[in-house]
């Protein structure tokens, strides 16, 4: 006998990279599973459908939101007191509206997080990745605009930010955060633009969306109606115990206190107040690369896809039917064929490499090349043989790569340790066993045959599991024939990669004669299940939804000195030289010439102490303004400030003014400056 070695010729996925540590970091989904399912039945698991879970949050978030238009008011100057100021039913609408959006996001990252832990990113699933991935992006753009309109200190806070990471571009000639030093400087404008995309921005995601579930067949985009109906049931009794309420109001004098964000979409602003913004924009750009990329820098190799075999295929058409990824299709006869009008076509780009076709293709007519079914049913009758030659009970153990039989390890004759009395034949998938292969085994004299399925939950390739249990019963094609053979030895069992010693205990059953009988599933939902299971998906969206920002505060006063001067234009000429007047047209001859605003000076005097600034003037050209923002931290008590402002090839000031303030803990003083405006300051 051979050395064992690893099952990996019929993994459904080509090896990732780390597929150990994504194996690992997948069992606790496994193990919540049947955690959830000793309650309820598998079929209202929410844990299985987190992504139409979402997708109902979101839809409840958009409604509550057209909702609020009726009291919300999107100016800067009213929104705050329009949200205070609406009543128990609009505090209950603003209410589901903020946990229903922390909602979403909540089962998005579930979602993402099994996606990623099943390794389900490679391949023909590289859209839905890549699509995925930008709909996370987008629905967190909305929540962060969405918190911005509420104009209180959070909103300051997001708003601030985000003019710092706008900044990073170098194309605007002014600093956006010059926008948030005074209260009358804020921009009506720009406020009724982040409202407008907050609005506009949802219905884009809808072609996001689309495009996320366009290469799945029977896609289910929403839940069943009783999940529906418990998850707006839990979105409702939240809302009402823990109304969502507004920080106080955002005024740009005032430094405020350690306060409490949403998580769900404000936990960023914890990690820009610890580092450079530029550091913080280049990490984020960097990750978010990193993640999108995932389907090409994470597989070792590409799935290898399904083929036709032309000379078996007979057009039924039932591998259409059966692909949970419509990556097949029915084309007019190529070969000639006089008594066959059609032949199965398979998409490349959409086939993941399951294997399901081949289950539903008794004739071996479409499957996989390294599992071809004419030679792997050869096999399996050269092991039957050699099983009666030898004396043995035959015994055929078909395991699915993503069941409790993923790790066995096996010989070149199937025989393995972990399974005795068995040959194992690793399959992609449950889904990949023909009705034929099981009856030709039966009839050459395999007493037992063992079909091993991944979890019912949320299965790696979605109606493998599904398609293989209607077969195996007579309700789909192509079915077994329960009437030509003996099927009382065959058994189909679900065991998923965490219970590898259950599925060795039942084959041990098997092989003393016992029979056993999988534990039975529950047929209705437990209510003290139902309510276990709303509390553990309710706590972390609550907690979450209003926690500590952990971002640094201080109360010490602050004076803040913003200068934007435009000095007069300096415009130097000269004459071309002889070389330059050879290669330039006789029109343009002229002289040439520099345009270009000197730097800005300013000086700042406080109590005497003199703080020496320089601001060049900007834009590609250096034609733009000086701008520039400078703080001081100061002691409470009264200061007196003095600042003046010149051109920096000048020795005098062409602008000064004198200032008393009185500091106070807890306040800031600004001082601002335009050309044209003159001195500003909030006192």
């Amino acid at each position: 006998m051979e050395t064992p070695i690893k099952v990996v010729d019929a993994l459904p996925e080509a090896p990732v990279r780390g597929h150990r540590l994504l194996s690992a970091l997948e069992k606790p989904f496994l193990w919540a599973d049947r955690w959830i399912e000793r309650g309820i039945p598998n079929e209202h698991n929410p844990l299985a459908q987190t992504g139409a879970l979402a997708n109902v949050s979101f839809i409840v978030a958009l409604f509550s939101g057209v909702l609020l238009l009726f009291w919300y008011v999107p100016s800067v100057h009213q929104a705050w007191a329009s949200l205070e100021n609406m009543g128990f039913l609009g505090e209950f609408v603003r209410s589901l509206h903020r946990y229903s959006s922390d909602a979403t996001m909540f089962f998005v990252v579930l979602h993402a997080l099994r996606m990623t832990f099943a390794k389900r990113f490679a391949g023909a699933r590289w859209i839905a990745w890549v699509t995925g991935f930008a709909l996370v992006a987008f629905l967190w753009i909305v929540g962060w605009l969405g918190y911005w309109l509420v104009w209180d200190v959070r909103a300051e806070t997001v708003a601030r930010a985000s003019a710092r990471i706008i900044e990073i571009i170098p194309v605007f000639t002014e600093p956006l955060s010059r926008s948030f030093l005074l209260d009358e400087m804020v921009s009506t404008g720009l406020f009724f633009l982040v409202f407008f995309l907050h609005m506009l921005l949802p219905l884009g995601m809808g072609i996001a969306l689309w495009m996320h579930i366009s290469r799945v067949s029977r896609a289910k985009f929403l839940t069943s109606r009783l999940v529906t109906a418990w998850l707006v049931t839990v979105l409702v009794i939240v809302s009402v115990v823990f109304p969502a309420e507004s920080a106080a109001e955002a005024k740009m004098g005032l430094q405020h206190e350690a306060f409490t964000f949403d998580w769900w979409y404000l936990f960023p602003l914890s990690l820009m107040e610890r580092m450079p913004t530029g550091l913080f924009v280049a990490a984020g750009v960097l990750v978010c690369a990193l993640f999108a990329m995932m389907p090409w820098w994470m597989p070792r190799k590409m799935p290898r896809k399904a083929v036709v075999d032309l000379d078996r295929c007979n057009g039924c058409a039932q591998c259409v039917q059966d692909c949970p990824y419509d990556a097949i299709v029915m084309v007019p006869r190529t070969d000639g064929h006089p008594r066959r009008e059609i032949e199965a076509e398979v998409t490349p780009d959409k086939c993941v490499g399951c294997g399901i076709c081949a289950g539903s293709c008794n004739p071996g007519g479409i499957g996989l090349p390294q599992l071809p079914v004419q030679v792997k049913r050869k096999q399996i009758d050269e092991w039957i043989d050699q099983m009666l030659a030898e004396q043995e009970t035959p015994r055929l153990a078909f395991l699915c790569a993503n069941s409790a039989g993923a790790d066995f390890t096996t010989d070149t004759e199937g025989r393995s340790a972990d399974l005795p009395g068995f040959r194992l034949f690793p399959v992609p998938c449950a889904g990949w066993v023909q009705a034929l292969t099981i009856e030709r085994a039966l009839r050459r004299g395999a007493k037992q045959v063992l079909i091993v399925g991944c979890q019912q939950s949320d299965p790696p390739y979605r109606e493998g599991i599904k398609w293989t249990q209607l077969r195996l019963s007579g309700e789909r094609e192509p079915e077994l024939r329960h009437e030509k053979v003996d099927t009382s030895g065959v058994r189909f069992v679900q065991y998923d990669r965490t219970q590898k010693q259950a599925l060795i205990r039942f084959a041990e059953d098997l092989t003393l004669g016992q029979q056993p009988k999988p534990k039975p599933k529950p047929t209705s939902v437990s209510v003290l299940a139902g309510v276990a299971i709303s509390t553990m998906f309710a706590v972390p969206i609550v907690a979450l939804s209003d926690a500590p920002s952990l971002m640094p505060t201080s109360l010490e006063p602050e004076l803040i000195v913003s200068i934007k001067h435009r000095p007069s234009i300096i415009e130097t000429c000269r004459d071309l030289t002889p070389e330059e007047k050879q290669t330039t047209m006789k029109h343009m001859q002229t002289k040439i010439c520099d345009r270009r605003r000197p730097a800005v000076k300013v000086q700042v005097e406080i109590d005497g102490a003199v703080h020496d600034l320089l601001f060049p003037a900007r834009g590609l050209s250096s034609d733009g303004p000086g701008i520039g923002t400078e703080r001081f931290a100061v002691q409470p008590g009264p200061h007196a400030i003095t600042v003046h402002v010149g051109n920096a090839d000048s020795k005098s000031w062409t602008h000064s003014a004198r200032f008393q303030f009185d500091f106070v803990a807890g306040a800031r003083r600004v001082i601002v400056f335009d050309t044209g405006k003159g001195f500003r300051a909030d006192r």
